[in-house]
């Protein structure tokens, strides 16, 4: 390679890397990254899982791995992308909910981040039990939640949809037992599957293509059921969705707020958030899946902005530009706009609203 090439080379990546914290004006102030878990074991296993033995080996619902090693490289990438913000060991936020895979995968992101063991060199994570993580593991233990849930289930349009898959939980049952029997057990099969795949392990020869594209539609049809009414946002996004309310407050008030804060959480709360924002991906969150919330000030004009990504594919490091409804298709999107389309969402008593926490 050319002296002159190389000179280029290097003139491209700096701009690259400028372009992720300056746009004309504006300059990147915060960011606020929540992220799923690494990849895992299954929930459950199944009569004639060809894996069962890798899962146990691990444990169900268990960071593998290669999980592990995904979130590291997710911190790298995230540490890369944001540099010039990107705290000190002793400044970074982190939060996590309690179930240990979402624990372990942020530790391996800060490890990865910092080129370092977390364990040799560990870092606060703030949490809470999750009976009472109103944040991050919200909808499981909120009764209103689950009515709400329960109602949209029964909607004349859905039941008939699952109607049209009850040839398909016929055939499950013949082939593993009660894998078929409910809408949840052929989710949690789906669920073995995705993990399977995910690790490149085999699956029983009498799951074919057609019977993957159909659990492709079952397992969008069942993430959808838990975020589809503005009730089930309110109570699911809503807190986290606070959160965001305040980074922004303390932005725009000139307070002391912290530069990066990262949150561990479920594939459920990926796509609550999503679909409270408006942007809804129909599609489950993948391992690692990230919502990039990054706050801007124009230096110029004194304002605000958001500007959102998804990060839905990690190997690729390349986030998608989400479109805020009530942004106009504006890239950045003012604070005040911002709040707009949030605000309704946000519980003013989280615990009152849900009637019961179980």
């Amino acid at each position: 390679m050319t002296a002159s090439l190389k000179f280029v080379l290097v003139c491209v990546i700096i701009a690259v890397e400028c372009a992720n914290l300056k746009h004309g004006s504006k300059q990147l102030k915060s960011v606020i990254l929540v992220h799923r878990h690494g990849d895992r074991t299954p929930v459950s296993t199944f009569s004639g899982d060809p894996n069962v033995q890798y899962w146990l080996y691990y444990g169900l619902s268990s960071l593998t791995d290669q999980g592990e090693q995904r979130m590291k490289d997710v911190g790298k990438y995230f540490k890369e992308r944001y540099r010039k913000i990107w705290p000190s060991e002793n400044d970074v936020y982190l939060r996590s909910s309690m179930v240990e895979r979402c624990y372990q995968s942020v530790q391996c992101l800060i490890s990865g981040a910092y080129n370092d063991n977390f364990l040799s060199n560990p870092i606060p994570i703030v949490n809470v039990p999750t009976t009472n993580d109103s944040m991050l593991y919200p909808s499981f233990h909120c009764l209103a939640f689950n009515q709400e849930t329960v109602r949209v289930l029964y909607l004349p349009e859905n039941v008939q949809w699952y109607e049209n898959y009850k040839p398909l939980a016929s055939y499950l049952t013949e082939k593993c037992g009660t894998c078929g029997a409910t809408l949840d057990s052929v989710f949690y099969l789906i669920d073995n599957i995705i993990s399977s795949r995910a690790h490149n392990l085999p699956i029983p020869v009498w799951i074919n293509e057609t019977i993957l594209k159909q659990f492709d539609d079952i397992a969008n049809h069942y993430y959808a059921f838990f975020c589809t009414t503005e009730l089930q946002q309110r109570l699911s996004a809503g807190m986290f969705l606070n959160e965001i309310i305040k980074q922004m407050n303390a932005i725009q008030k000139h307070r002391k707020f912290q530069t990066v804060k990262i949150y561990s959480t479920h594939d459920f709360l990926i796509i609550e958030l999503l679909s409270a924002l408006g942007v809804i991906n129909p599609k489950p969150p993948p391992f690692g899946s990230t919502i990039m919330f990054e706050f801007w000030s124009d230096n110029n004009e004194t304002k605000n902005f958001v500007r959102l990504y998804y990060l839905n594919d990690t190997y690729s490091e390349n986030p998608h530009l989400l479109n805020i409804k009530s942004c106009d298709g504006d890239e950045f999107c003012s604070f005040e706009k911002f709040s707009d389309q949030i605000t309704k969402f946000i519980p003013d008593d989280w615990v009152k609203e849900c009637g019961q926490i179980i």
